[in-house]
């Protein structure tokens, strides 16, 4: 009830609409989920309950073996039960049915930025491309370790998602060389109006996905538990870099999603740990180096970068760290 209250706003105060709601019959609230059976969720529930079971599971009991996770005993069997061990498919299959697999055309522009420290100089891809194999730390979709190639679609964003404290950067600006496909997690779908009983199984599908989507990009502080705190989105990412295929049996490249520093940007983590892969798809356009200009985040801002890295610096022959998202 009040889903339909809202859907057209009468300007009634609370009490009056809480009124109505309790006067209501219940078998107005009867819907095509609950099938005679008033103990079962609707689908949207059912997943944000399958998901934070997931997160449970990885964060705090078993990280590695969850796939081979036994079924809830009180739960197994029910219409409204995903197991732990079946998550990872409900929201690849749900990414499939609300469309949100998108192509960026050949020709996107995406910026890069990585901090110059000791007057190095960047002027490859591989200076300014992924980290060396093994020297990434953690990010939001990568596990440590294991490189992701991030881009943002705005200089401004990528400037924001690396630097903290500097002085002197360099900013790398790449062209796509050929289409790619994404999952969309910045414009989803809007949701069906609750008067469209028809479109009832999207607009559950929609409501989970803005709430998961929501908590993808929720920012992580720097206090230590980053690492922890990114488990579930690392294994969300690596499902849709080596299981998931589109309704083409296609896969993904990457995932497009909102930026945590500029609330206005969109960041794309690519799937691919290896710089001479990478130059098939992305064409170094240009590295244009920042100098003697401060950039600052204030401290409450100052969330965990997308990936850090260490790398010997063939100018100076010292290892030096260095941010890249």
């Amino acid at each position: 009830m009040w889903e339909i209250i809202g859907e057209f706003d009468p300007g009634w105060c609370d009490e009056l609409c809480e009124d109505l709601i309790e006067s209501s019959d219940a078998s107005l609230y009867l819907v095509a989920h609950v099938k005679s059976d008033w103990s079962v969720d609707n689908p949207s529930s059912a997943l944000s309950y399958g998901w934070s079971a997931f997160k449970d599971q990885v964060l705090h009991k078993t990280r590695y073996l969850f796939l081979s996770e036994p079924e809830d005993e009180y739960s197994s069997g029910r219409p409204d039960y995903i197991p732990v061990s079946s998550m990872l498919d409900a929201l690849g299959s749900l990414c499939n049915t609300e469309n949100l697999v998108a192509t960026i055309p050949a020709g996107t522009e995406f910026y890069r930025v990585r901090v110059n420290q000791n007057g190095e100089e960047f002027t490859e891809f591989s200076d300014i491309g992924v980290p060396p194999k093994g020297k990434a730390n953690a990010g939001r979709m990568n596990p440590a370790g294991i490189s992701y190639f991030y881009v943002a679609c705005d200089q401004d964003t990528a400037e924001k998602e690396v630097i903290t404290d500097a002085t002197e950067w360099s900013i790398a600006t790449f062209k796509l060389i050929k289409d790619i496909q994404v999952i969309d997690f910045v414009d989803l779908p809007k949701a069906p109006s609750v008067f469209e009983p028809e479109k009832y199984d999207a607009k559950q599908n929609l409501s989970f996905l803005r709430s998961f989507v929501n908590e993808l990009t929720l920012p992580v502080s720097k206090d230590g538990r980053e690492h922890v705190e990114y488990v579930p989105t690392q294994i969300v990412s690596e499902y849709f870099r080596f299981r998931f295929k589109t309704e083409g049996d296609q896969p993904v490249l990457g995932l497009r999603y909102c930026s945590v520093r500029n609330p206005d940007g969109i960041n794309i983590a690519v799937f691919d740990s290896d710089n001479a892969s990478l130059q098939m798809f992305f064409e170094l356009f240009s590295i244009e180096k920042i100098a003697n200009r401060a950039y600052s985040v204030s401290p409450k801002d100052r969330f965990w970068p997308l990936a850090v890295f260490t790398k010997k610096s063939p100018l100076m022959g010292a290892a030096h760290k260095s941010s890249s998202f």
